[in-house]
């Protein structure tokens, strides 16, 4: 028995890690190239998210809401109209699920399902929003999500050789102190370095190091923030996708609220 269970964990850290390794290939691959894959892949990440939180929130494999969140999403990005018509078409088709809702699902199930839907599909229209605008916002991108891996890497790494006080342990038993500012000293460091390359201060108008700081640390609340949704829930992994990882969900959770954060720094005219 001592000689089977070390066997299996080596494994199941080989496929976790060859697993992500093509996942991240994949990523970075359609983010550098841009339009039209990035933007295929972004659809197609969409329709997964929605799929899972579907069937997590009130166990429908895909419900005709998640149709209308998609369309909804598209339209936005795609089709150019005045903002009031875009605010206009957001509210009547979230009237419109919320009444479809609520006809098979009581209320706080209802709105908990819809908040997450707009949770899911507002990030994914900014970061394709960024890819939009040309080579230097791509490379935003890729030195943005490269922040996001290196925290939850350095995380991972860090919090098992130090191992310490626990950061939420009710929410997230695994998840230490030391795996916190380890990820954050990982994403910074290779934030600094990646930022010779990419020259992503030209595109800030605020400091670079608060850009630097908040990413890491809005990549592990988003982690955190997953976790304790699954907890309320009662599942361990919100799917079974990606092997290893477990579902979209369990692998973007870090990456939504990130982009959420992105369309703050947009709002207030920190990205130019």
């Amino acid at each position: 028995m001592d000689c089977i269970l070390p066997r299996k964990k080596m494994d199941e850290i080989w496929v976790r890690t060859l697993s992500g390794f093509f996942a991240i290939l994949f990523a970075v691959t359609a983010t550098y190239v841009g339009f039209p894959y990035f933007d295929i892949l972004g659809i197609v990440v969409l329709m997964g998210l929605l799929r899972e939180w579907s069937r997590l929130a009130i166990l429908s494999v895909f419900h005709p809401v998640c149709w209308v969140a998609v369309i909804q999403t598209l339209f936005t990005l795609y089709v150019e109209v005045p903002n009031w018509i875009h605010l206009g078409l957001v509210a009547a088709s979230t009237l419109f699920s919320l009444q479809w809702l609520m006809r098979s699902h009581p209320f706080h199930r209802t709105l908990l399902f819809l908040t997450g839907c707009f949770y899911i599909c507002i990030p994914t229209f900014i970061l394709m929003t960024l890819s939009h605008k040309g080579a230097d916002y791509r490379f935003f991108l890729l030195w943005m999500f490269s922040l996001v891996w290196a925290t939850d890497v350095g995380a991972y790494f860090m919090g098992r050789m130090l191992k310490g006080p626990k950061l939420a342990p009710r929410i997230s038993p695994n998840k230490t102190w030391a795996g916190f500012f380890g990820g954050i000293f990982w994403a910074v460091a290779l934030g600094i370095g990646l930022n010779q390359y990419f020259h992503i201060e030209s595109l800030l108008t605020t400091p670079f190091f608060v850009i630097l700081l908040t990413i890491p640390v809005a990549s592990h609340f988003g982690d955190l923030l997953e976790s304790y949704i699954k907890r309320h829930f009662g599942v361990k992994d919100a799917g079974n996708l990606i092997p290893g990882h477990g579902g979209l969900l369990d692998r973007l959770d870090s990456l939504l609220l990130v982009g959420l954060i992105a369309g703050v720094f947009i709002l207030f005219g920190w990205i130019q």
